[in-house]
C-alpha cells in the first residue's frame, strides 16, 4: 500500500500528520459537493483540518466504516444543510451518528428548505449560520470562527506562527501555570498541617492519665 502522507491544505502545508485523526467532520450530499469542497478549503487555510469524502477514504477500506470512524475521532460535526442533504439517506445516518456521540454541530444552511423532524431533533441544539442571510464569504468566515471557539487550543495547527499559534501556547502556559499553582498551594497547606501535628505533640500534656491508673 502507498505511504500516508497526511492532509494538506491549499497552500501545500501540513494539516495533519500521517495517522492523526482530523478534528472537523464535512456532512454533505453529493450534489452540494463544490460548496462542501470550499467549507474545507476555507477552513484548511486557517489550519483547521477536515475529514471530508471521499477525500479522505483509504483505499480498498469499507465506506461506511471509515466514516464512522470518522465521526467519532471528530470533534465537530459540520453539515451543510441543503434540499439535497435532508433529502439524502446518508447525510441522515452521519448526523444521528454525530448526534449519538454528543459531538458538537455547527450547521451552514444553504437553502430554505424546510427540515424533516428527525432533523429538527437532531439540530435543536446545534449552531446555525445562513448563508442566504450572510453571503457566502461572510457565512464561511463566520463558520471558521465557530469552528474555533469549539476546538481546543491544541485540536488544531496554524500552518504559519500567526497570532493563531501564538495564542495556542499563551493558553498552554496559562494552564501550566494554573496546575502549578494549585500544586505549590497544596504543599504549603501540607507543611503547615504538618506543623500543627509536630506542635500538638510536643506540647500536649503528658501528665494526663487514664481513669483506671488514678
Amino acid at each position: 500500500m502507498p505511504a500516508d502522507k497526511g492532509v494538506k491544505n491549499s497552500s501545500g502545508a501540513d494539516i495533519r500528520p500521517p495517522g492523526d485523526s482530523l478534528p472537523v467532520f464535512v456532512s454533505f450530499a453529493s450534489q452540494d459537493a463544490a460548496v462542501a469542497n470550499s467549507i474545507v478549503e476555507n477552513l484548511e487555510q486557517h489550519g483547521i483540518g477536515c475529514w471530508i469524502a471521499p477525500r479522505d477514504v483509504t483505499p480498498r477500506s469499507q465506506y461506511a466504516d471509515e466514516i464512522m470512524a470518522a465521526i467519532n475521532d471528530a470533534d465537530v460535526f459540520v453539515l451543510l444543510l441543503s434540499e439535497h442533504a435532508i433529502a439524502s439517506p446518508h447525510v441522515g445516518r452521519e448526523l444521528e451518528r454525530a448526534a449519538s456521540k454528543r459531538r458538537r454541530i455547527i450547521v451552514l444552511r444553504n437553502d430554505a428548505a424546510p427540515l424533516t423532524r428527525s432533523f429538527e431533533y437532531f439540530l435543536s441544539e446545534s449552531q446555525w449560520i445562513d448563508v442566504a442571510a450572510l453571503g457566502m464569504p461572510a457565512a464561511l468566515s463566520k463558520l471558521t470562527q465557530a469552528v474555533r471557539q469549539r476546538l481546543a487550543p491544541s485540536s488544531w495547527v496554524s500552518p504559519g506562527l500567526g497570532a493563531e499559534a501564538r495564542y495556542s501556547v499563551d493558553e498552554k502556559r496559562k494552564l501550566s501555570y494554573l496546575t502549578i499553582r494549585r500544586l505549590v498551594t497544596a504543599a504549603i497547606a501540607a507543611v503547615i498541617a504538618a506543623v500543627v501535628v509536630g506542635v500538638m505533640i510536643r506540647y500536649w500534656p503528658s501528665n494526663i492519665l487514664p481513669l483506671s491508673d488514678k
